[in-house]
């Protein structure tokens, strides 16, 4: 039961067209599996605790996958409600990192602030387990998740800001290879207008990451640079995402072409407004920038 409950949330996750269904299943075979372990209760040489906890962690997966997709309030709440119990008591079986960091989760898809602060008792419970083990990598993906939650409680003021800012900066020293925490901590400078600091983070990002994530940070550098008015560093970046085979062309070429209007020179701006129609880009949006640089080349 436990594996057929494992496969049906793979193809779920795998299939977004019929995932629902699968997601049931999922959540139906796991429920079969605990309550068919439930049954050893009575008989303590059959019955492993761990073995219970895992079907309880695959039940609370489930649950959270399916509150993720779910559209209706109703089972949505339902769902995480679900998740949480199965998680918890996954958890009174067996202390386990990832059931915490899923618990965690789970919490934060609650979302009430008293869900976030026993989000962030979950993820400080899971660092915990991560540090007698010495697993630096996973340790440093809970202190991102730890962050994540106080940059959601951001509206407490500058002791949250502060907070999600030292928990990113130490999931990079933990993880330097983790992208997610690289991300969420130059978005959390970009959020405060701090460009200049997202820029450091963006150029640590780059050097430690692997060439398929660059694209990404070298286009939102190039944002970075655009607002504090680096044109030319902002044309460099774009470029290099572009090169790095960055997936959103049409907006890229627009930022290029900006730049190189804003620089006043006028014919790369026009060819690259031109790329980003090429690309898919509205010429209506661009149409009197367009005729400006025409005039202007003459």
């Amino acid at each position: 039961m436990f594996y057929a409950s494992q496969c049906w949330l793979k193809l779920a996750q795998n299939n977004y067209k019929t995932e629902e269904k699968m997601v049931e299943k999922a959540i139906d075979y796991a429920e079969k599996a605990v309550k068919l372990h439930e049954q050893s209760f009575d008989d303590k040489k059959n019955f492993d605790k761990e073995k219970y906890a895992q079907y309880l962690f695959q039940l609370g997966t489930s649950f959270l996958y399916y509150a993720e997709q779910a559209e209706e309030d109703v089972p949505k709440k339902t769902a995480i409600k679900n998740a949480i119990n199965a998680l918890s008591m996954a958890l009174q079986n067996k202390d386990n990192d990832e059931y915490y960091t899923m618990l965690g989760q789970a919490y934060i898809q609650e979302g009430s602030e008293d869900s976030l602060y026993m989000a962030i008792d979950s993820f400080e419970s899971a660092i915990e387990i991560n540090k007698k083990e010495l697993n630096y990598e996973t340790e440093g993906i809970n202190y991102a998740w730890k962050g994540y939650v106080y940059e959601i409680l951001g509206d407490h003021g500058k002791v949250a800001y502060r907070n999600a800012e030292n928990a990113y900066l130490t999931a990079i020293e933990l993880n330097k290879d983790y992208k997610y925490a690289y991300s969420k901590l130059a978005k959390h400078y970009r959020d405060v207008q701090n460009y200049r600091a997202a820029i450091e983070i963006y150029k640590k990002a780059i050097k430690q990451c692997s060439e398929n994530d660059r694209a990404e940070f070298y286009y939102e550098r190039g944002e970075c640079y655009y607002s504090i008015e680096d044109y030319y560093a902002a044309i460099n970046d774009f470029f290099n995402a572009l090169k790095c085979d960055y997936s959103d062309k049409r907006v890229t070429y627009w930022y290029i072409a900006a730049a190189y209007y804003v620089l006043e020179d006028y014919e790369q701006a026009y060819n690259n407004y031109q790329h980003a129609i090429d690309n898919g880009l509205d010429e209506t949006q661009v149409k009197i920038f367009m005729d400006i640089c025409r005039e202007k080349i003459g």
